[in-house]
């Protein structure tokens, strides 16, 4: 119990933060909901006159009666259309700002969680549990304040009327509630089940998605096959058993429903045979009763909406739990200054294994050209990470001085055009500037060949290029962004000699005003270094 109460405490809190900033659309909405409230009983009490009046005959107030209940519907939809608009608005700016949450979390979150996140599972979370959690908010969270408003009120109006009459009525409701409860508290387990199978699915289908040509190269799609099914089966058996449940749960809701109505028709029935309700109090009070049940029977569904936002909230939450990256620490005032790297005693190791990087140390200010040399495996990438700030030492210190730009061995090309995608860099570079960096890099050829030259769309779903051309155009990025110190990641391992050549005479043209550092293999690229650090 303890446990439950934590939980829907802790979800509670977390959906206040969400709203809070928010807080006067839903303090409109929950204002209007009031106001509802009370013109509903202000309908049940209008339509009990209207019945009454046409049983005697008064035309007169019959004419009245009938032209309050005209304006009280006219209000009521006046009233939901507002509401709704108050809250479809909470949860469009609690979805922006989650989305913006969740956007700068991962960016900032340290580089070496980040590529343990399944993708398909993180883009459920930003996406699917955002949307669960919006949903809840701009549905279900203002339907329970108003559903129970409404039950209160007329609960209240029907002890006004006969204490005992209501008491008999809703003599039942006790115990549909603990049996819809005691449903839903099953179904509470079953949620975090059914959303971390269905986000596990989705990342085996995005990985399979961007590796196709290493399934079909392989002759794997049966293999792949059996893996997707299998997934999706654990998918499947977990929606099987949500709708088991469900199932019985609709079955307790419904005898809660029903049997308060059947019981009310029973009991007021025989007042009414008895003379001691009117025929129009009696109609008025069982319209009143879907009120006051509607609480009893959707409560639960209400209840598992909530469970269900709880599920996707942990999600969020887990999120939440990524450690944010620290900066590399920066000279405070470097932009009149020489670039410079220095490393005092660093140490490094991915998770629990032998230290990849062992004390290191070593200083460079100044201009040149370094080449961090090493067998595979030796730590020149991981160096390179270290200095770029995507994992931090777990002992030593860096200290930089100079923005800084990389050329990762991993070219990636955005959804946009060729031009788009170089001016990343530097957002603010004119074309010739970026036509420029492309020459500079050696991309000026085959980018001439191309119909639609720097306009052609790339990435998802449009033209692709050769490793090679992506390595070209990723250099031309650091190019265009004229940071004093490049981080270069063997730039020239998948091109031709030719354009190696090309590469390299630029790389010792910039090296006159900028730092680059290059972890090298072939020999050409620690050929033009000025200084070598062997790790």
């Amino acid at each position: 119990m303890r446990k439950n109460e934590n939980r829907y405490k802790s979800a509670l809190q977390f959906l206040w933060k969400v709203i809070k900033p928010h807080q006067k659309w839903f303090i409109l909405a929950a204002g209007i909901t009031l106001i509802t409230v009370g013109s509903g009983l202000m309908l049940a009490k209008t339509t009990q006159l209207l019945i009454d009046y046409t049983s005697s005959g008064n035309k007169w107030m019959i004419l009245i009666s009938l032209l309050k209940f005209i304006l009280l519907i006219i209000a009521n939809l006046v009233l939901s259309y507002i509401s709704g608009i108050c809250v479809s608005r909470l949860a469009a700016f609690a979805g922006k700002d989650l989305k913006q949450h969740a956007s700068h979390l991962l960016l900032n979150a340290e580089y070496g969680e980040m590529i343990q996140l399944e993708t398909g599972d993180t883009l459920k979370t930003v996406n699917s549990d955002i949307g669960t959690v919006c949903s809840f908010i701009g549905g279900d969270l203002i339907s329970i304040f108003s559903q129970f408003s409404m039950a209160i009120g007329a609960f209240i109006y029907l002890l006004f009327i006969n204490p005992i009459l209501a008491l008999v009525t809703f003599i039942y409701t006790p115990i549909g509630i603990f049996f819809t409860l005691s449903l839903n508290k099953k179904m509470n387990k079953l949620y975090p089940i059914c959303a971390d199978s269905e986000g596990r699915a989705l990342s085996v289908a995005e990985q399979i998605l961007s590796s196709i040509p290493i399934v079909k190269s392989f002759s794997a799609e049966k293999l792949i096959k059996e893996k997707v099914r299998h997934e999706y089966e654990k998918v499947y058996q977990a929606d099987v058993k949500v709708s088991i449940w469900n199932s019985l749960m609709q079955t307790a809701c419904s005898s809660t429903s029903m049997i308060p109505r059947i019981t009310y028709l029973f009991f007021a029935g025989y007042m009414v045979v008895e003379g001691n309700l009117s025929i129009g109090t009696f109609i008025s009070v069982f319209d009143l009763l879907t009120f006051i049940i509607g609480p009893t029977v959707y409560f639960p569904f209400l209840l598992n909406g909530l469970n269900y936002s709880i599920a996707s909230i942990n999600r969020i939450v887990k999120m939440e739990k990524l450690h944010q990256q620290k900066p590399v620490k920066q000279i405070s005032d470097y932009t009149n200054t020489l670039p410079s790297v220095r490393l005092n005693n660093v140490s490094f190791s991915y998770m629990d294994n032998a230290p990849i990087i062992s004390n290191i140390s070593f200083e460079h200010t100044g201009p040149g050209i370094v080449a961090v040399c090493g067998k595979s495996g030796s730590g020149k990438t991981t160096l390179l990470d270290l200095l770029s700030g995507l994992y931090e030492p777990q002992t030593g210190e860096i200290v930089v001085s100079g923005a800084i730009s990389v050329v990762s061995q991993d070219s990636y090309l955005f959804a946009d055009t060729l031009l788009n995608n170089v001016r990343l860099s530097n957002p603010l570079a004119s074309d010739k500037e970026v036509e420029n960096a492309m020459k500079l890099a050696g991309a000026d050829v085959f980018v001439s060949e191309l119909s639609a030259g720097f306009d052609t769309l790339v990435g998802d779903g449009n033209a692709d290029f050769s490793g090679g051309q992506k390595q070209r155009i990723s250099l031309a990025r650091t190019i265009l962004s004229d940071s004093k110190i490049w981080l270069l990641d063997e730039p020239t391992s998948a091109l031709d000699i030719e354009t190696e050549s090309v590469i390299l005479e630029t790389i010792k043209k910039v090296s006159k005003d900028k730092l680059i550092i290059i972890a090298a293999h072939r020999q050409t690229l620690i050929d033009i270094a000025e200084r070598k650090i062997e790790l």
